[in-house]
């Protein structure tokens, strides 16, 4: 860990005061902030609905049910165990273009989350996907570029929001019944006496 950890401040110094522009500047603030892009975010999931119907529902569901995982997972399990001091108390001169946070920095909520929809997006309604991983890739630089975690911080949050959608997939495939998927079957075997021993053990 510690001979990455100088790789990781140097890739946010990177990140947050050399890669910069005066654009970027005005853009992932708003990336970042929930609450300048909730109406864009209803917009899309309105639009959502409205092309796919029961489908987007039953997706939509799953999404809340994989993004509650993960935020609580990266907040009150990890964060509190980790403890990892945010870049400005850390690391000098920080770029800080958002306001302060005061919870640990490892792993990044925002990342966790947006992963974890875009994977579980691919799973289950892989047409949305691209656009899932575009809005968690964006989400994820931007933590970095405002100043508020490391590059290790999101990475750490791609993790718990993997982790997060198979649960959730879990849930929707196999308590819910919400969608038809074999993410958690074994490959059939080709051979017939493969499967009839198999069908022998689940009838006794």
């Amino acid at each position: 860990m510690k001979d990455v950890l100088p790789l990781d401040h140097w890739l946010f110094h990177q990140i947050n005061k050399v890669w910069v522009s005066t654009w970027a500047d005005q853009v992932f603030p708003f990336v970042t902030d929930l609450k300048s892009t909730r109406m864009l975010l209803g917009g899309i999931i309105l639009t959502w609905i409205l092309l796919q119907k029961t489908k987007a529902l039953k997706t939509i569901l799953g999404l809340v049910i994989a993004i509650a995982i993960a935020d609580v997972t990266a907040s009150q399990f990890i964060k509190p165990l980790i403890k990892r001091d945010r870049p400005e108390f850390s690391t000098e001169q920080v770029r800080l273009l958002v306001p302060s946070q005061g919870s640990p920095s490892f792993p990044s909520n925002h990342a966790a989350n947006t992963f974890a929809a875009a994977f579980f997006l691919l799973a289950v309604n892989p047409v949305m996907a691209p656009l899932g991983f575009a809005i968690a890739l964006l989400v994820g630089y931007s933590r970095i570029y405002v100043g508020v975690h490391f590059p290790i911080d999101v990475l750490g949050g791609v993790g718990v929001g993997w982790l997060a959608s198979v649960a959730a997939v879990w849930i929707t495939t196999r308590l819910l019944g919400l969608f038809k998927i074999h993410l958690f079957d074994r490959p059939a075997s080709d051979d017939p006496r493969s499967w009839r021993l198999r069908r022998k053990i689940k009838l006794r």
